[in-house]
């Protein structure tokens, strides 16, 4: 694959932000089967490494006890939530906990809705082929905003247009949780992950998305003084944006 090789066969800097590499699953031409096995391979790997049990236990959930204290269900939004293993994860946690939430997935890419639709369906999800413009067009809001992986992906206009998007359509929190290119992250991941991740996009995908991804400087840089970024183990970035203080 045409980054991959590249990512294995070499020792990278990883000194500056590769913004303009293309992952393989974005391309519009990229095989479906693999594709498809690569959203249900998300699940193990977000699992694995991305912590949101613990961000779910320690951030939302408190703000969602508080909403069913006053006889409102909590909405969390999840922007470009690929295959939605993260949204399942957070209906089930909330169940585990009886706390009542709604969770509603979007991505520009039909082809992730389809196969979140195929693989992770709740009574407690939905979702929807949007891009979070539209949400703000159509005026909607919600009471967490969160995305997964989503950041690097993005050109900083693009970073910073969508940091506006969720301030339009969070009522309380924001939450970004994404990669941190380090070069130990890289290793770690190029030693690991083929032992894990087969027929799928995960390993060649993987390796560019951490040398797409931020240091936390770099993104701290970019966001407005009221929003936070936090390092998070292991290889992590959280981004907060707190819009109720009470």
């Amino acid at each position: 694959m045409r980054s991959y090789d590249h990512a294995m066969n070499h020792d990278l800097s990883l000194e500056h932000r590769e913004s303009d590499l293309i992952e393989e699953m974005d391309r519009p031409d990229c095989d479906p089967v693999l594709l498809f096995n690569t959203y249900r391979q998300f699940q193990t790997l977000n699992r694995l490494i991305s912590r949101w049990p613990l961000i779910f236990d320690a951030l939302i959930a408190p703000i969602a006890r508080r909403m069913n204290h006053k006889g409102r269900k909590l909405s969390v939004l999840d922007i470009g939530c690929g295959g939605g293993d993260v949204c399942l994860m957070m209906a089930r946690r909330a169940a585990m906990q009886e706390l009542e939430i709604t969770v509603t997935g979007v991505d520009p890419d039909e082809r992730a809705i389809t196969c979140a639709r195929q693989l992770n369906s709740h009574h407690q999800v939905q979702f929807r082929h949007h891009h979070s413009e539209e949400l703000v067009q159509r005026g909607d809001s919600y009471d967490v905003v969160i995305s997964n992986h989503l950041l690097h992906h993005l050109q900083e206009p693009e970073l910073q247009n969508l940091c506006r998007n969720a301030e339009h359509l969070a009522e309380e929190l924001i939450l970004f949780n994404d990669i941190r290119r380090s070069r130990l992250g890289y290793r770690l991941f190029r030693s690991l992950a083929p032992l894990l991740f087969d027929t799928s996009y995960i390993v060649c995908d993987g390796l560019t998305s951490i040398r797409r991804s931020f240091t936390p400087g770099e993104l701290a840089s970019l966001l407005p003084a009221e929003w936070q970024v936090r390092p998070l183990a292991p290889g992590r970035l959280m981004v907060i944006r707190e819009l109720n203080q009470m």
